[in-house]
């Protein structure tokens, strides 16, 4: 079975994000850098994952995407 490229991405974005330290967010610049493919495709992926509820992610200076809560 073959997954879908996005699928792939988005595993990866949780994955950094699970072994990330919860008090420093990583940025969208971040993920794009280490997972490589398009930074704005990063974005929409992450976008995707907040919306599901998986990550949170925090706008400014300090912002960006710890792994969200489950609640």
């Amino acid at each position: 079975m073959q997954l879908a490229k996005s699928f792939e991405q988005a595993a990866c974005v949780l994955v950094l994000l699970a072994t990330q330290q919860p008090e420093i967010p990583l940025t969208a610049d971040v993920l794009h850098e280490r997972i490589g493919g398009s930074a704005s495709y990063i974005r929409k992926i992450i976008r995707k994952l907040v919306v599901a509820g998986l990550v949170t992610s925090t706008s400014g200076n300090n912002g960006g995407c710890p792994l969200g809560t489950l609640t």
